[in-house]
């Protein structure tokens, strides 16, 4: 596998001397590859060329490309093409966990779910965060699974059709063989809000102590307001107010508590309720949840592509700028743990390349997040990245000092600065960029500490 990325310009002009350059991963520090240009410069252009160029001549142990296309114009012959909406329904279970115990488990998964959905522009506030995470510790509970006993963290993977099937004939014992969906999240959640409202297991008491508990607390609060202002003559009657009432609230609480302790059935329904916080709480991470399954690219719908294709496109052009980050985390994160567990292979052998247009909203200064951990990490597993952004200052420095090759397009100029900084660069690198006819390429050779920036003159565009 190699790609002829063009010829070098220097020796071209000044030599007369056609010297190919090639992108070949056997002679690169990793596969991992950088685009750079602004709009109109190139970028999709060339990459389809390269994916054409790999898939001409890998061999057989080449899998595929997965490429998540936003604008819907990357197209390489050959291709698997799916489209992603909400109309569509076509998705992936975000509850599907990594079985292996050195990168799994129920714990990992809940983190990297809440920490998605903290992408949105909305964030989980703390007591929300908590509340889902006891969500969904219970629900995998539920289904046989715990973080304690990674021998129940293998299951099988189940589609939408296949729950509502088994939901509607009763064989809940058959739960037990999947992993839960984002759907029995939400089903599981409002069983326990219900519960919540209408009482513990069916006696008011339980219902009533949690009531009591939220009232008590609520004048605990009142009260340490009241102590902590500056002392006034007329503020000694408002604390005397708050105390007395936090002292029936408190009463009232004791109370309620005994009344539940009759009532007791299994010991556990207490506990059960005053982890999900209040009522409140529980009803708005319902509401996330619901409003996170709505978008449904994290249906348990596979899409069905060709498993024979090379190339697996995925259209993403009728999601939100948000739906399509959160996309590519999750589908990032199943293609990265599918590498792990088949194991490390020999450096340089590629078995599948993420290609991610508009990359840099992908990136963070995390280093756990998925796309650091890819470039850092999962070379050896055999995964690269080719990711495309408009000037290399959208990418964290980490990445930037991890990626093998990096090919620049064509900067706006107002970007010299920043991206010559971020590249350790001068700008006469920019400079002598010409659209369409050069770019600048960086490769950094096995065993070759000199790797440095040098125009190349392009090989031609796809036919």
């Amino acid at each position: 596998m190699r790609i002829l990325m063009g010829y070098n310009e220097y020796l071209k002009k000044k030599e007369g001397k056609e010297v190919p350059v090639y992108w070949d991963p056997n002679n690169i520090i990793n596969a991992h590859l950088m685009v750079a240009g602004k709009s109109g410069t190139g970028k999709t252009t060339r990459l389809m060329d390269w994916i054409k160029q790999v898939t001409n001549s890998a061999d057989d142990t080449f899998e595929r490309f997965h490429i998540f296309d936003v604008h819907g114009d990357i197209e390489i012959p050959g291709e698997s093409r799916m489209e992603f909406s909400g109309l569509t329904r076509y998705g992936y279970n975000p509850l599907v966990l990594d079985p292996d115990v050195r990168s799994g488990g129920v714990n990992r998964q809940i983190t990297f779910l809440i920490t998605t959905i903290n992408k949105t522009s909305r964030k989980l506030m703390d007591r929300q965060e908590a509340t889902l995470r006891n969500l969904l510790v219970d629900l995998y509970a539920f289904f046989g699974i715990h973080e304690e006993r990674p021998e129940t963290w293998q299951r099988e993977e189940m589609t939408e059709a296949m729950r509502d099937e088994i939901w509607r004939d009763r064989r809940f014992g058959d739960l037990k063989r999947y992993y839960p969906t984002l759907r029995d999240a939400i089903g599981f959640a409002e069983r326990r809000l219900k519960a919540m409202y209408g009482g513990l297991n069916g006696h008011e008491s339980g219902f009533k102590a949690v009531g009591a508990l939220e009232q008590m607390n609520s004048a605990a609060q009142k009260m340490q307001k009241s102590l902590t202002k500056k002392e006034k003559a007329f503020d000694t009657e408002d604390k005397e107010r708050a105390q007395k009432d936090f002292e029936s609230a408190a009463a009232k609480f004791k109370e309620k508590v005994d009344e539940y302790i009759a009532a007791i059935e299994t010991g556990l329904e207490f506990d059960n309720l005053i982890k999900y916080e209040s009522k409140e709480t529980l009803k708005s991470v319902i509401d996330r949840l619901k409003n996170f399954e709505a978008k449904g690219i994290f249906n348990a719908n596979p899409p069905q592509f060709d498993p024979d294709a090379k190339v697996w496109a995925y259209d993403l052009t009728a999601l939100s700028d948000e739906e399509r980050t959160l996309f590519c985390m999750v589908r990032a994160e199943v293609i990265a743990r599918r590498r792990r567990l088949a194991g490390k292979l020999p450096r340089g052998e590629v078995r599948e390349i993420i290609v991610a247009d508009e990359a840099p909203t992908l990136f963070d200064e995390n280093p756990d997040s998925i796309y650091n951990r890819i470039a850092k990490q999962l070379r050896k597993f055999g995964l690269a990245l080719w990711a495309l952004a408009q000037t290399p200052s959208d990418f964290p420095e980490g990445v930037l000092t991890t990626v093998g090759t990096k090919v620049l397009l064509g900067i706006d100029s107002f970007y010299w600065k920043s991206s010559c900084s971020k590249l350790n660069i001068e700008d006469s690198v920019l400079k002598y960029i010409t659209p369409w006819k050069s770019m600048a390429v960086y490769m950094d050779q096995t065993g070759k500490t000199n790797a440095r920036f040098y125009n190349v003159e392009l090989a031609g565009a796809i036919k």
